[in-house]
């Protein structure tokens, strides 16, 4: 008897095993993204550009030569014909009065062709790209004023890899695939609405639904520790009770997990009303689908019922473990993109504050140069975001058209890996920020990094999708 018990319930031992190894905690407790600001943490050793910055050569050299090898030292891959050339133009100009003199009113006169159109802090920007590259300017002298717009919206990153990489013609291509809108401010970090009451609703929905899961969990590993003493015993009877109670215990756990998933989108302000709808659908169904398997295992009769349902569950939660892992990675995906934005907007506040120091004629331009360090590194992180996100839209895509697990997990693997490094970046860059805020007090102690609480609407710069 005890072998012929042991043979018919292997399979359900087997299968259901399972389950239990796959279950982890689902993202974190419902939370609100604090607005970041600028306090003292460590510093971030300066970033190479990539782009053959002159202006960060020249202002390492005294003389031409110094700018020669300078440059070949810190942008190996720059052709060393073009460093010579650039390095002399410069170093011309800066050793000129007069010729320098005409430079910076050229690119005044550049940058003030666009005054009315664009906010301060970007105006400066736009002559921070300019600075010191008299072929930058020759460049971009024809833009038309919307196109200068553009360029200075951009960061000063990719702006510069425009101008420097490309002709006349090819800038103009390029700003194309670019457009400016004009957002409230609120939106940028909000992508949805999430009144209060509906936000602590949910934290305490979540809580619950934790308190679940892990009594399930405890359920489970009781029922579990059973049915194997049923199975030792040779009792085939109270082994398929065992067995049901189990898969009952596991399909709990799943519920609760995916009630998890559910109360932490029901609170999440990260997600755009698109994602939120989605996911909602999607939990929703996939909660009625083990609701039903949960309640044909009660009715279950038979040791071939409950083996079919146990084949089931599992299979059931394949697909539902992968749904958690996009669900909870995708949701990371969007914190990590509210810090780019809210990046971004400091960048603006310490490029507004730079622009009145200088002004009043502060010497700001050791402090701008690591505005370039922290644009360069918000701009890289933003081309790993950037590339995390394609990888998501390709696994949204499968799992719309019912591809296989393997691939999608895989997928959203990889796009893990990409926002992760991107989050990294974005730490370093905030480190560097901290650095900077604390020189400008130095030049200013009263100075102040709040947020405007007057600017309601903000313009923006986003690339149009191919």
């Amino acid at each position: 008897m005890r072998n012929k018990t042991s043979g018919l319930f292997i399979l359900i031992l087997f299968t259901i095993s399972i389950i239990p190894l796959s279950f982890a905690e689902v993202g974190g407790d419902v939370t609100r993204t604090a607005t970041p600001t600028l306090y003292a943490t460590n510093t971030a050793a300066p970033v190479e550009s990539a782009f053959l910055d002159i202006r960060r050569i020249v202002a390492n050299s005294e003389t031409g030569e110094e700018c020669v090898l300078y440059g070949k030292r810190e942008f190996p891959r720059a052709d060393p014909t073009r460093i010579k050339e650039l390095c002399k133009r410069a170093i011309d100009i800066r050793s000129d009065p007069e010729k320098l003199a005409d430079y910076r009113e050229k690119r005044e006169e550049l940058v003030s062709r666009i005054q009315d159109n664009v906010r301060e802090e970007y105006r400066y920007r736009l002559k921070q790209v300019l600075a010191d590259n008299p072929e930058y300017e020759e460049k971009i002298r024809n833009l038309s004023e919307e196109e200068l717009k553009k360029l200075s919206l951009l960061h000063r990153e990719k702006a510069k890899r425009i101008v420097d990489t490309n002709t006349k013609e090819k800038i103009r291509e390029d700003l194309k695939n670019y457009v400016v809108k004009t957002v409230r401010k609120e939106n940028l970090y909000q992508k949805r609405i999430v009144a209060e009451n509906r936000y602590e609703e949910a934290r305490k929905k979540y809580a619950q639904a934790k308190n679940r899961y892990e009594e399930a969990k405890d359920n489970y590993t009781d029922a579990k520790k059973r049915f194997e003493e049923r199975v030792r015993e040779g009792d085939e009877e109270g082994a398929r009770e065992e067995a049901k109670k189990f898969l009952i215990h596991a399909s709990d756990m799943i519920i609760s997990s995916l009630e998890k998933i559910k109360e932490n989108a029901e609170g999440n302000d990260d997600l755009t009303e698109e994602e939120y709808l989605e996911l909602i659908s999607e939990i929703d169904a996939k909660l009625a689908e083990v609701e039903d398997l949960k309640s044909q295992v009660e009715d279950a009769e038979t040791k071939e019922e409950i083996k079919e349902l146990a084949s089931q569950i599992n299979a059931k939660w394949a697909r539902i473990k992968s749904a958690i892992k996009y669900h909870s990675a995708n949701a990371f995906k969007s914190k990590v993109g509210e810090i780019f934005v809210k990046s971004e907007q400091l960048q603006a506040k310490l490029e507004r504050i730079l622009s009145h120091l200088e002004e009043v004629g502060i010497d700001v331009e050791d402090i701008d140069l690591k505005v370039d360090d922290f644009d360069a590194l918000l701009s890289s992180a933003k081309d790993e975001y950037e590339s995390g996100v394609a990888l998501y839209r390709e696994a949204f895509e499968l799992r719309k058209n019912n591809g296989s697990i393997e691939e999608i997990n895989a997928l959203v693997e990889d796009a893990k890996t990409k926002i992760r490094s991107a989050h990294e970046s974005l730490k370093e860059a905030h480190n560097l920020l901290m650095e900077i805020a604390r020189e400008i007090k130095v030049e200013k102690p009263d100075v102040s990094f709040e947020d405007d609480e007057d600017e309601v609407e903000v313009e923006v710069i986003e690339e149009v999708e191919a």
